[in-house]
């Protein structure tokens, strides 16, 4: 059972981060509540959107001081521990195989292992990875995978508020308030940003058309890196313009946050929708999904009471 000053360390890490939401794009929420992830990650798609991703990962979860509970189970303990909350918390994954853990001397988590999965837009996997997709497919046998979920969704940011009339002086006293509740969030968590790092490759079958925010590959494959210290940067860039918080504190009034989102997403990535497309009508499957999963079910009972994991 959680106790309450780990209760308490939790509700206080969720308000600083939605303090800080005008500053980053929403998409990076779950990256700020992994704690420091360094990660690099392959995903191979299949023309019906199947497919495997293979992840190895350096966490160092997030405590904030609040809770001494990773310094009281032992090494194997706390890597059961991680593992059960990968597996059992991870969404979309139909089996999982050559999973290796160990907790380091520097108490940082290493995770290496391989997830199969039937819908690439479903998966979202706790811990080890902040990526997701959202996919758009066309009536020419185009598929589009979007990072960070599918463009189009609508956000409760996104529904426009009333206009809020404030005095100056009111405004004065938000943007104040605002500015010294950020810097103090951020004065905590920026070692975890400055320390984060995901890369993030995808191999589709299919032939490579174009791509926005993506590198492409000369084998056709595409890949984008998520660094911390430079989203950091660009925070530091933009509080430090003129006005700044005062204009946070209008779109936070006005419901406004989710184009500040989308703005920081650009600066980040160079376009609001990081994407690759690929023509996949006709292709070919990358690898045998159901031969493959077959396979690693056979291992997958041993694996997890490798780690003694209780599936939910």
């Amino acid at each position: 059972m959680q106790g309450a000053a780990g209760l308490a360390g939790h509700i206080t890490e969720v308000h600083m981060i939605r303090r800080i939401l005008p500053l980053v794009a929403a998409a990076f929420v779950t990256i700020i509540l992994a704690g420091c992830l360094d990660a690099d990650e392959t995903f191979v798609i299949n023309p019906d959107g199947s497919g495997k991703v293979s992840v190895e990962s350096t966490v160092e979860q997030m405590d904030m001081g609040f809770s001494d509970d990773s310094k009281k189970v032992s090494a194997k303990e706390a890597v059961n521990k991680f593992v059960a909350e990968t597996i059992n918390g991870s969404s979309g994954v139909e089996v999982w195989k050559d999973v290796v853990c160990k907790r380091l001397a520097d108490g940082k988590m290493y995770f290496k292992g391989t997830a199969y999965f039937k819908d690439i837009a479903e998966v979202d996997l706790k811990n080890v990875s902040t990526s997701r997709f959202g996919v758009e497919r066309s009536a020419g046998g185009d598929v589009t995978y979007y990072l960070g979920g599918d463009p189009g969704a609508k956000s409760e940011s996104d529904e426009t508020k009333a206009p809020v009339q404030m005095t100056d002086e009111e405004l004065n006293a938000k943007a104040d308030s605002m500015k010294q509740n950020t810097e103090m969030g951020l004065s905590m968590m920026r070692p975890f940003f400055n320390g984060m790092r995901v890369h993030t490759v995808l191999r589709s079958a299919g032939t490579f058309k174009s791509a926005a925010g993506f590198d492409h590959a000369p084998d056709g494959s595409t890949s984008i890196l998520f660094s911390g210290q430079k989203m950091m940067s660009l925070v530091d860039s933009l509080t430090g313009l003129p006005n700044y918080w005062k204009d946070a504190v209008r779109a936070e009034a006005s419901g406004q946050t989710d184009a500040r989102n989308q703005e920081m997403k650009k600066m980040m990535f160079g376009t609001d929708k990081p994407g690759a497309t690929y023509q996949v009508e006709g292709a070919k499957p990358l690898f045998d999904y159901a031969s493959e999963v077959r396979a690693a079910r056979k291992g997958y009972a041993a694996l997890l009471k490798k780690f003694a994991v209780k599936e939910k």
